[in-house]
């Protein structure tokens, strides 16, 4: 229907390209009836998940209004390097926080002052989270995770500083990345972001490691649905300076 030859392809308003006529120019126009279908089987691919917190009626919204915010290379890049290395400044600070209060003498011994079952929290909500929208995304993530708990521990507990030091590096390594992103938004965007909570701790993170995949070749579709969906939230942001964008 909508591939010929095993050439996956992409909707992009009622036109269907494929990645080889792309590259030339060409197009494969389809009636309105099968670019409908199309349409909507992507849709379906695990993005119409619908919670209270997203912009928008599912997923599919909320992702595109995040790429609205976020729709350059180079804002996208700043955002997940700032983002991991702020989460691994969180981590730390969670890792200092004295065992015997919370698990009794009997427990803290085996992990000296810090809880490393604390930076674990987080780690989990994010990966079961993610888990339930795609799967790829979550092993990505745990991945970066994972190494990001080894290095918060070590760093805890081989340093050699005092809780106060880590903790004072750790909230300054997250507060400072944290604010990178900001700085991303104002080069790269031209504009203020949207500043939505969840927004910026959940579902930002999730969007931009599956825009990675799909720069990789992941369902390269989606995110053509994405970015050709953004274009409606035009008129919701705010430029540098608190300006509204025409």
């Amino acid at each position: 229907m909508a591939e010929t030859g095993g050439v996956q392809a992409v909707r992009e308003g009622d036109v269907l390209l494929r990645d080889d006529e792309k590259k030339t120019g060409g197009a494969q126009t389809l009636s309105d009836n099968d670019a409908d279908v199309e349409y909507e089987k992507v849709r379906e691919e695990r993005q119409c998940l619908s919670m209270p917190l997203f912009k928008g009626k599912n997923l599919m919204e909320e992702l595109q209004f995040i790429y609205y915010y976020h729709s350059t290379k180079g804002n996208q890049f700043f955002h997940l390097v700032s983002f991991p290395v702020a989460f691994w400044g969180f981590l730390s600070l969670l890792a200092i926080i004295p065992a015997r209060p919370l698990l009794g003498v009997g427990v803290a011994p085996l992990f000296g002052d810090s809880v490393p079952i604390l930076p674990l929290v987080p780690i989990l909500f994010y990966v079961v989270f993610y888990a339930v929208i795609d799967l790829l995304v979550s092993f990505l993530w745990l991945v970066v995770f994972g190494a990001l708990f080894i290095c918060s521990e070590a760093f805890v507990n081989l340093s050699g500083l005092s809780v106060g030091e880590v903790g004072g590096i750790g909230a300054g390594v997250m507060v400072s990345f944290l604010l990178l992103q900001l700085l991303g938004h104002v080069i790269f965007e031209k504009r203020l972001p949207a500043f939505r909570i969840f927004e910026f701790l959940v579902t930002t993170p999730y969007f931009l490691m599956f825009i990675l995949a799909t720069r990789l070749g992941y369902r390269k579709r989606v995110r053509a649905i994405i970015a050709e969906g953004s274009a409606k939230y035009k008129g919701t942001e705010r430029r540098v300076f608190g300006t509204k964008r025409s």
